[in-house]
């Protein structure tokens, strides 16, 4: 039996769709109530919001955050990636989201912070990358002159050492009352002080 050409009446939130038939003897049908469906060719939008670029993060957990939005199908799922696209981790919440990063120990490690966002008809985004740079060891340093055990003589002793750390030094302190104060040294990763003896 012929068919006409399926009628589209606009409704809110999306399209209203309503069949007819028509028979061999001109009777029309009174159409059904027909159905209604949402047309989303649009993609969501996202937002990571912490943490910021360049930031340096100094703790073995961080609560990644941020914001994602469709205005038509809806939020389906977001997930991120800490490792620049590799793996990817289903965060918790949809519109406004959070994300609890497990560090591993790392001395000025770079990582590209990414997240993507799907809706519920499946068009997908993912919003711009965050670099950060993870460094959540803490510096070492040595004594190097003179060694444990070494007995010393005279008025003053040059003292010397090295100090080690992935996102540089700053400063090198060093202590000869066993902690109570602390004297700044000349030099960083090789340095040295000049001790007047007591």
């Amino acid at each position: 039996m012929p068919v006409s050409p399926v009628s589209f009446i606009r409704s809110i939130g999306g399209r209203h769709l309503t069949s007819r038939a028509t028979d061999k003897v001109g009777q029309v049908e009174t159409p059904s109530s027909g159905i209604t469906v949402t047309i989303d060719n649009t993609q969501p939008t996202a937002t990571l919001t912490t943490p910021s670029y360049g930031e340096i993060i100094t703790n073995t957990t961080y609560i990644v955050s941020g914001t994602a939005d469709d205005g038509l199908s809806g939020i389906d799922q977001v997930e991120i990636s800490t490792n620049g696209s590799i793996d990817w981790s289903q965060v918790s919440g949809t519109t406004a989201w959070s994300y609890t990063w497990h560090i591993p120990a790392e001395d000025n490690v770079t990582h590209i912070l990414k997240t993507r966002v799907r809706d519920k008809a499946g068009n997908l985004r993912e919003a711009a990358p965050v670099s950060v740079t993870v460094d959540n060891v803490k510096p070492a340093s040595i004594i190097t002159d003179p060694i444990n055990g070494q007995t010393l003589s005279g008025t003053t002793y040059v003292i010397r050492g090295t100090a080690s750390d992935g996102s540089g030094i700053t400063k090198v302190e060093i202590s000869t009352d066993n902690g109570e104060s602390w004297q700044k040294v000349d030099g960083t990763t090789s340095w040295n002080y000049t001790w007047t003896l007591p």
